[in-house]
């Protein structure tokens, strides 16, 4: 893993999860907290108490199991609401992505209370978002920010959105208004094939900052793929290999039963903060319990301090020392 994972402060460990229905007042509360701390604000998104988010389609989204929070201090943080529907106008955009609607995740309400602002929630939120739009099949996530927010375009511009153009749409709380378009093309999950050879090696020179052998690389790379201990997988998009998960399990003696380790985790250079670790580190955490693994390990270089926070971000813990010599 490279040492260059965003930084968020302080550690925030909390999981975005789906809210239910008997946090409908909870919510509504965020959701009233957060366009009270707005106004005023250089950036206003045009949010109204009442009007925007509308009440019942908060209600009918967490109803749907369509809003997701992030909690802290006990209350909720940061918020937002993915479905299917773009608002009318979204069908005569110039998306980049072929995709059926139910093929396409929209970002609605979006947002981090003042007081939480700036320790990197709305990335977080952000990544979720693309990380179960991927898991659930989709081909692309796509929003629309008011125009001149800058705040938001910075933020979905640094997660890998890309701008697709000013468009005129009407929303209650502002009326008929320029928005920019911003769209992500999502990848899929995949077996690693002897086909990703060359783009794992690259990816694997990345992550060591070195040229390794090429010849023992492509040796072990080889046996991984036919050893039944091990499960290895890319993120592929549009035929891109911009990542890569090696997943190691196998019975040890001091657990008594099958644990997974992490051998590799890597995403290419550039892509970082677009949730594709997140996303690989997630899969492999689903085959693991499915082959009913006890725990999940991995080692980290000591320098490697972005990493050490990335995983804490997926709930692990730091527990052993690891020595090692050359011989």
């Amino acid at each position: 893993m490279e040492e260059s994972w965003e930084t968020e402060v302080p550690f925030w460990t909390d999981p975005v999860r789906p809210a239910c229905l008997e946090e409908y007042q909870r919510v509504m509360d965020f959701y009233d907290r957060l366009t009270d701390g707005m106004e005023g604000a250089q950036y206003h998104p045009g949010w109204e108490k009442g009007v925007y988010p509308d009440p019942e389609f908060i209600r009918e989204s967490i109803k749907k199991g369509e809003l997701f929070v992030l909690e802290g201090d006990g209350k909720i943080a940061g918020a937002m609401v993915m479905n299917h529907q773009g608002t009318e106008g979204y069908d005569r955009a110039g998306w980049k992505v072929l995709a059926l609607p139910e093929e396409t995740a929209v970002l609605h309400a979006l947002g981090v209370l003042p007081e939480y602002q700036g320790r990197g929630l709305a990335k977080r939120l952000v990544r979720a978002a693309v990380r179960m739009a991927v898991e659930n099949g989709c081909r692309a996530v796509r929003l629309d920010v008011l125009e001149g927010n800058l705040p938001a375009k910075r933020l979905y511009e640094s997660t890998g959105f890309q701008y697709i153009e000013r468009m005129e749409l009407f929303y209650e709380d502002t009326g008929l208004a320029g928005f920019w378009l911003y769209e992500l093309e999502l990848g899929k999950v995949r077996p690693a094939e002897a086909k990703d050879r060359e783009a794992v090696y690259r990816l694997m020179c990345q992550l060591e900052n070195q040229e390794l052998p090429k010849e023992g690389f492509d040796r072990i790379y080889g046996e991984i793929l036919e050893d039944g201990h091990f499960r290895s997988l890319v993120y592929d998009r549009g035929g891109r290999t911009e990542g890569f998960v090696n997943l190691r399990m196998e019975g040890q003696l001091h657990h008594g039963g099958p644990v997974a380790e992490i051998l590799e985790l890597v995403v290419g250079d550039g892509l970082r903060g677009q949730g594709i670790g997140e996303i690989l580190f997630h899969e492999a955490c689903r085959l693991a319990g499915e082959a009913g693994c006890m725990c999940l390990d991995l080692t980290s270089g000591r320098q490697r301090t972005g990493a050490h926070r990335f995983y804490e971000r997926q709930g692990m813990k730091k527990s052993h020392f690891k020595f090692t010599m050359e011989l």
